[in-house]
């Protein structure tokens, strides 16, 4: 392979192992801006067109990242039982590999009514006029998760393998 060969190939190992790791807490800009562009190429319907830039009144994100296996530090009960049948170590020890994984991370308005939820409740979540806030708010990010009863670590893993592969090809990173 020629120079030119080799470090193209060097650059899309290098992006490739960027996606794969802990990229919310690396550069959460850089997740956002992943996100938004994933969304944007696999988007279905022209009536959904989110601007993930836009900012209230109050100078905050309309649309923010969010986490599904929550990233706080006291792992509700329910969660515990999901990804680690109960056992709060190993739970721990998973979020703490998974939960900054791009397959762990989405795209909802308003976070912070999310929250800790129960799946459930995030995938179901609505605002006061009924309108979808939680993984039914119709984004092809959010396809998977509005399908899904529950959010377990093979479901972070799959997801991620499959939104870096939509990456790369989005920003033409294919090795070839």
């Amino acid at each position: 392979k020629s120079d030119a060969e080799k470090r193209e190939l060097e650059r899309r190992d290098k992006f490739e192992e960027y996606l794969n790791g802990d990229l919310y807490e690396m550069n959460v800009e850089a997740a956002r801006f992943i996100l938004s562009k994933i969304e944007e190429a696999k988007r279905q319907t022209k009536e959904i067109n989110p601007n993930f830039w836009q900012k209230d009144r109050s100078n905050k994100l309309i649309w923010s990242i969010e986490h599904v296996f929550p990233e706080g530090k006291n792992i509700p009960k329910y969660w515990l039982k999901m990804v680690a049948d109960g056992d709060k170590e190993k739970a721990e020890a998973l979020q703490e590999k998974y939960v900054h994984k791009l397959g762990n991370l989405t795209l909802t308005i308003y976070n912070q009514s999310l929250s800790n939820f129960e799946f459930i409740k995030k995938r179901d979540r609505k605002d006061s006029k009924g309108k979808n806030i939680g993984y039914k708010n119709q984004l092809f990010l959010n396809d998977v998760l509005a399908k899904k009863d529950e959010w377990k670590i093979s479901d972070i893993e799959k997801r991620t393998k499959e939104l870096v592969d939509i990456a790369l090809e989005i920003f033409d990173i294919n090795g070839k």
